[in-house]
């Protein structure tokens, strides 16, 4: 990840997600979710969010 990071300056954790493992990371426009709000009442991120394998702990 800090190779990432150096060769990606400003990137975030969901842009290491979405390179590293794509088939964990879902478009926002590709998934269709009952509710747009997380148990905590924190909404989703307006680019993806992690795929439900990822969310299960």
């Amino acid at each position: 990840m800090q190779a990432f990071k150096a060769a990606n300056p400003g990137c975030i954790l969901e842009d290491f997600v979405r390179w590293h493992s794509p088939p964990d990371w879902t478009d926002n426009e590709a998934c269709i979710e009952d509710s747009d709000v997380f148990d905590s009442g924190e909404s989703l991120s307006a680019r993806g969010q992690l795929s439900r394998r990822m969310q299960k702990e």
